[in-house]
């Protein structure tokens, strides 16, 4: 006999609910096997991701056995059997998730309960007609393939807040190591500082700029022995020009071969600049910032204008009007007087 309509949209509807859930069931899967692969940034979205998809799958599935479901003959005891079924499938698949990877063993709950719950949907659409007695069999069936399958999560989760106190007294040893480990680094750098004198090379001081002893390390620096030929040794070495950013206040002399040192140290960094590569635009930015050593320099006798001038272009081809903004001060020192001997 002809299937009534309404019987054939329900059926369709049964189909196109199922398909999704087929599909979420294997994107979880594909979602939970790459928890714990990356960095912890990484892990966390991942995490995030799979617990999202299971929750989207398990209200498909929820959805699909409500409609197989209905007009299914079954007696109270049965739907409570597959609710709770459906109930706890997901509590333990979302506890699973968060299981994962530490306790592998969690994973055999996410492969076997959601198929077990879509195949009680199943059979509840294809057992209408069969006996009671043969119904109820298969429904103590269903509960004890779920109890089995929901098994592996619910023991990995106590396990797991069993092992709490360990990870605890874990975490804190580590914690205490990293703090023993750092008193011990702060307990270095302060002899390395204390070792310091008059006989030091400049770069030596470098490390402690900035930091506690800053104004401590720039009067040392001030009576270092060997600073104004370490300063000419470093430039011309080719140090990072950043290292230099304070030379101003190393109570160094503005001599002929400083000022070469420091002009050439300039033109190397720019020279990398070019004006359709947007990676190259922070050069003259770091060269921008070294202004107080230019002023310094150019007005102890040091011609600075040659690199304040290519500098200010450069800062001038920026697209940011700010950072253009910062060539002022250099195109006022490639444009005044001045008088050198060097």
């Amino acid at each position: 006999m002809e299937q009534a309509p309404s019987h054939r949209w329900t059926r369709w509807l049964e189909i196109g609910v199922f398909v999704p859930v087929a599909l979420f069931y294997l994107l979880s899967l594909s979602m939970t096997a790459a928890l714990g692969g990356s960095d912890s940034l990484g892990n966390s979205l991942s995490s995030s991701f799979a617990i999202l998809s299971e929750l989207v799958l398990w209200i498909g599935l929820g959805a699909f056995v409500t409609l197989t479901c209905r007009g299914a003959g079954l007696s109270v005891a049965m739907i409570a059997i597959g609710a709770t079924l459906g109930l706890f499938g997901a509590y333990a698949c979302l506890v699973a998730v968060g299981l994962l990877p530490e306790q592998e063993a969690a994973r055999i709950t996410l492969i076997l309960v959601p198929p077990l719950v879509a195949a009680f949907g199943i059979w509840a659409r294809l057992s209408a007609d069969h006996p009671q007695r043969y119904r109820r069999l298969a429904v103590a069936g269903f509960a004890l393939l779920g109890a089995g399958a929901l098994a592996p999560a619910l023991v990995e989760q106590q396990k797991w807040e069993a092992a709490a106190p360990e990870r605890q007294a874990e975490q804190e040893r580590l914690e205490a190591e990293y703090r023993r480990g750092e008193a011990e680094a702060a307990a270095r750098i302060e002899g390395e500082f204390r070792a310091l004198g008059p006989d030091s090379r400049l770069e030596q001081f470098f490390p402690h700029l900035g930091g506690d002893h800053d104004a401590e390390a720039i009067a040392k620096i001030r009576s270092a022995r060997s600073r104004q030929a370490d300063a000419v040794r470093l430039l011309d070495g080719g140090i990072e020009l950043y290292e230099m950013f304070r030379m101003s206040e190393f109570g160094l002399e503005v001599e002929p071969e400083l000022c070469r040192a420091f002009r050439a140290a300039v033109d190397r960094r720019i020279a990398g600049f070019d004006a359709n590569d947007p990676n190259t635009f922070v050069l003259p930015i770091e060269a921008g910032g070294h202004l107080e050593t230019f002023r310094w320099l150019h007005g102890g006798g040091c011609d600075m204008s040659s690199q304040a001038r290519r500098v200010a272009a450069q800062l001038r081809a920026h697209p940011n009007a700010d950072v253009q903004s910062d060539a002022v001060p250099f195109e006022a020192m490639a444009t005044a007087p001045h008088t050198s001997s060097w």
